[in-house]
């Protein structure tokens, strides 16, 4: 479940942040609103490879392992949106985002830089 839609937005403060949280796991460093994460944006946004990790990262035994990573790696990297709305986005509050444009940020590795 997307965290935005178990409030209405005008509801999330510090409070609505401590009860998700607390709910759904602790914080992370690299989470939005934490020291890290406008480099953590920076980073994703500014990648050059789709997916978690570039293609030249995967050996033959990933490739037989993990194909649908490996091939996601191969497919060129499309943004949903320009790069600098995303990039504006993320760092302005990303429960503000088009869910699919979120979607599309987890599917492309965003947790996993």
């Amino acid at each position: 479940m997307y965290y935005a839609e178990l409030t209405e937005r005008d509801d999330h403060d510090m409070a609505w942040f401590i009860a998700v949280k607390s709910c759904f796991g602790s914080a992370d460093r690299h989470w939005f609103g934490m020291p890290e994460w406008p480099a953590f944006v920076n980073a994703f946004v500014d990648k050059t490879f789709s997916g978690s990790r570039p293609l030249h990262d995967y050996d033959q035994d990933d490739a037989a392992r993990s194909r649908g990573l490996v091939k996601q790696a191969r497919t060129p990297r499309a943004l949903p949106i320009p790069a600098e709305e995303l990039r504006t986005g993320l760092l302005n509050g990303p429960d503000h985002m088009d869910p699919d444009v979120l979607n599309w940020c987890t599917n492309d590795g965003i947790g996993f830089l």
